[in-house]
């Protein structure tokens, strides 16, 4: 992510908004589960499934549509270990936090 934005200054998309646009989110959920089961490759892709967690907060994506992407949430699973517990952990907290913000209506504080 990091070269990206080095090698492309003013570019305003991110890594995440390019691999989903190019191979789809569900797609490109996998591809970084996959690449964080390998040791080689899991600091690079815990990097870029915060970016796609961001981007999926920000589309105000359902905990449940999140908990399908990374792989959870399937009948019997043993979730001891996965490689994206934390992830939906993180992302769960964060929603949460957002729906618990005051929003502001036309730059005035609700009343």
């Amino acid at each position: 992510m990091d070269k990206f934005a080095r090698y492309n200054p003013g570019k305003d998309v991110s890594v995440a908004k390019k691999f989903t646009n190019t191979f789809g989110t569900e797609k490109y959920a996998q591809m970084l589960t996959a690449a964080k089961e390998n040791p080689a490759t899991k600091v690079a892709a815990t990097k870029l499934q915060d970016d796609l967690l961001n981007q999926l907060l920000h589309k105000v994506e359902s905990p449940d549509k999140v908990e399908g992407l990374l792989g959870l949430g399937k009948h019997g699973q043993n979730l001891a270990g996965h490689v994206n517990v934390e992830a939906f952990n993180s992302y769960s907290t964060r929603k949460a936090s957002t729906l618990c913000t005051p929003s502001r209506t036309r730059g005035r504080p609700r009343s």
